[in-house]
């Protein structure tokens, strides 16, 4: 998933996703780390659509994030 953010004096906007165009100059990644919530419905999510390689990712990332 990727998130649209734009900081406003410093404090970051969540900016609903629209096309465009920007300079990659001007994008950076953020660090990002989710809930063990959202590890639990993702990993779930996997197991549903048989994506055994995503479930393996997760539980890896999810190890990685505690």
């Amino acid at each position: 998933m990727t998130k649209i953010v734009r900081f406003i004096s410093g404090n970051p906007e969540y900016v609903k996703l629209a096309s465009a165009i920007c300079s990659l100059s001007l994008m950076m990644q953020l660090e990002s780390s989710l809930l063990k919530e959202d590890y639990d419905r993702l990993i779930d999510l996997a197991i549903m659509t048989g994506d055994q390689q995503w479930f393996f990712e997760l539980g890896e990332k999810m190890l990685q994030d505690a």
